[in-house]
């Protein structure tokens, strides 16, 4: 189960000294949900999944929406994209090649999962103490992903990303007990918060996760938000930009395994 109240401060502070695995589904994820937990001095080991490109390029409406002509242009602009934005960092960068969903010309391969926990067991084998930060998968089943949130909307529908869910399945599988954080994504969070998704994640794994809302350096998040060019023009359109810290909340939502 889920906790409501705000904190477990002794579990936080063993977190932010713990060795770090984030798991971030796309190239941008990271920086846009996790700035809080990026800015801390000591290195994390920044995993990006769905960073592959299909062998013949093909090109989606997504892509398009980015300014992109095809996947091959898409993938190593936005490669170039996450370098820079991790240049000034202690973080190190690693990226699978598996295919984004909008890639994909039939079900995904059971194997992607399997694959992504093996990954993180064996990550934690060698990290003592370390912790898998892993989407929980917000956002309304009502929504759709390629939604633009550019439009002057209260609630956006934002569909959670297939992409995010398979990740947090796989890890919610995978992990040992108390080794398995969630992070709530942005901007998906505007279509749907997370909380119900954590609560049956907690459910799954048996056991009690506790909510924990952190204060972010809007201003920090949007100079990262600055260095993904083409995906604020798929996500922004012409409205309020990411790049700006006023378009940004102030707050990122976590859960974490408490006693």
């Amino acid at each position: 189960m889920t906790a409501s109240r705000n904190s477990d401060w002794a579990e936080l502070a063993r977190i932010y000294e713990a060795p770090v695995l984030l798991i971030s589904p796309h190239m941008d994820d990271a920086w846009l949900s996790c700035t809080a937990i990026l800015m801390r001095p000591e290195p994390i080991h920044v995993l990006t999944v769905f960073g592959g490109a299909p062998e013949v390029p093909v090109t989606t409406d997504w892509d398009l929406a980015c300014g992109f002509s095809d996947s091959q242009e898409a993938n190593a602009a936005r490669r170039a994209e996450e370098r820079l934005a991790f240049h000034d960092t202690p973080h190190r960068l690693e990226v699978m090649d598996l295919l984004e969903h909008q890639y994909l010309t039939g079900p995904r391969d059971l194997a992607h999962g399997q694959r992504l926990g093996l990954l993180a067991r064996d990550w934690l084998r060698s990290h003592r103490g370390g912790v898998v930060l892993a989407p929980v998968g917000a956002g309304s089943s009502n929504g759709a992903v390629s939604g633009i949130l550019g439009k002057a909307q209260r609630r956006p529908k934002i569909a959670p990303h297939p992409d995010h869910v398979t990740a947090r399945n796989a890890l919610a599988r995978a992990v040992p007990p108390r080794s398995l954080l969630l992070y709530e994504e942005f901007p998906y969070r505007r279509g749907g918060r997370g909380d119900r998704e954590a609560s049956r994640v907690a459910k799954l794994r048996g056991e009690f996760m506790g909510k924990v809302d952190l204060h972010v350096d809007t201003r920090r998040k949007a100079t990262a938000a600055a260095h993904y060019p083409s995906q604020l023009r798929g996500l922004c359109g012409t409205g309020p930009q990411f790049s700006d810290p006023r378009a940004l909340e102030t707050t990122e939502r976590y859960w974490l395994p408490t006693p």
